[in-house]
């Protein structure tokens, strides 16, 4: 039986292809370098959904300093037609089912992100619009790397401070 998905016209550029790669390399990178008062994150670089049939990306370990509480989220980009578009960061029940409510009831709104709790049981961080065109205007890698290691440092902490609050399990 065939998969029921609708195909549709695609067009993209090789360099396009080429962007993609370097973006994921820079994710790495920031993963790997990013460093907070309040938290630790430590790449995973085995996992086998670090890159999937619609996303481009890593999983890493997120440890609240605070707490010693760790999530597993996802950091990258992000391209379904079943799903909003962008790069982000993520908290999926599946892989935190001990901390997922906590992260979901306590997560806060910011100017720092788009926070999208509509694709239920994740937690999207997404870059602002304003945030993804300054990105990708930028033409110095290390210039995109500092900004995009801001927003994965943002929302890292937004993450743990989730994982702070009293009462929180």
């Amino acid at each position: 039986m065939r998969n029921a998905v609708e195909l549709k016209e695609f067009k993209f550029q090789i360099n396009d292809l080429l962007s993609l790669f370097y973006l994921t390399r820079t994710v790495k990178e920031v993963i790997e370098t990013t460093k907070g008062d309040s938290f630790e994150v430590r790449l995973d670089d085995q996992a086998g959904d670090n890159f999937g049939s619609y996303a481009a990306g890593y999983r890493c370990f997120l440890k609240n300093k605070r707490n010693q509480k760790e999530l597993y989220i996802y950091f990258g980009a992000i391209y379904s037609y079943k799903k909003q578009a962008g790069i982000f960061a993520e908290v999926d029940q599946n892989s935190n089912k001990e901390l997922f409510n906590q992260v979901w009831q306590y997560i806060q709104m910011s100017e720092h992100y788009d926070l999208n709790k509509e694709e239920a049981p994740f937690v999207k961080l997404f870059l602002t619009p304003l945030q993804h065109k300054a990105i990708m205007e930028e033409p110095d890698a290390d210039k995109q790397k500092e900004l995009l290691s801001l927003f994965f440092s943002r929302v890292c902490e937004a993450f743990v401070n989730a994982l702070s609050v009293e009462g929180g399990k």
